[in-house]
């Protein structure tokens, strides 16, 4: 898994990215991508004028780790007719392969006790991502390979971990899908219907030592990690 240091390496040198897109004769919105890990690969010529101008090598631009992350999802969310599903996430490296399943569980954030967010009212949904109990594997051997990993390749994981369930929400608002919720007080499911910038958080292994929230705009490349 590569991924580059560049949102790290600006903010170190304190230059912004219109400031590097400037000085550079690159895109603003290339480099803004870039700084936040969502391109998937960077052109010679784009990687030689950020180096040549923060006067590093391209080793120091990219962090890199041997685990690859891929996900094999065969849910769509337009169909969904529960609030759960199922997907899973393969690690590997040159000696290492390892399915791990994991379940998804959707939930109105309104009436949820445990949404980790104050502003309830500010969100439309509220996504669980959990590690399925499975005699294949522990959950300490998924969590020990994430705790491996540097906060930059870390993020990375996390963003492919559920690059797919982003995807489908997008899709969703653009056909204003409705997905069915669960209300956890009562456990009664109801519909509701996505649009673009409505937001909702995903919970990534709530209470275990690799919990994360990412915090999204449905429809945008917003994205708080």
């Amino acid at each position: 898994m590569l991924q580059n240091n560049l949102n790290r390496l600006l903010g170190e040198r304190n230059i912004k990215v219109s400031d590097l897109a400037r000085k550079t004769g690159l895109a603003k919105n290339t480099i803004s991508a870039m700084s936040r890990g969502l391109t998937g690969g960077v052109q010679y010529d784009t990687l030689e004028k950020i180096c040549s101008f923060l006067q590093i090598t391209p080793a120091e631009f990219f962090d890199y780790s041997p685990y690859v992350l891929e996900t094999k999802s065969q849910f769509d969310l337009i169909n969904l007719k529960t609030n759960h599903f199922q997907y899973v996430a393969n690690v590997t490296n040159s000696v290492y392969d390892k399915d791990f399943i994991l379940d998804v569980t959707l939930f109105d954030p309104l009436n949820n006790t445990e949404f980790p967010r104050t502003n309830k009212e500010s969100f439309v949904l509220y996504v669980k991502v959990d590690l399925s109990k499975d005699p294949d594997y522990y959950p300490e051997e998924l969590f020990g390979i994430i705790d491996t990993l540097s906060p930059i390749i870390k993020r990375k994981f996390y963003q492919q971990l559920v690059a797919d369930i982003i995807s489908q929400l997008d899709k969703c608002a653009k056909k204003g899908a409705k997905l069915p919720v669960s209300d956890s007080q009562s456990g009664k499911i109801s519909d509701i219907e996505l649009t673009k910038h409505q937001h909702c958080v995903i919970d990534i292994f709530k209470d275990t030592p690799c919990h994360r929230l990412i915090d999204l705009e449905i429809g945008t490349e917003d994205i708080t990690l």
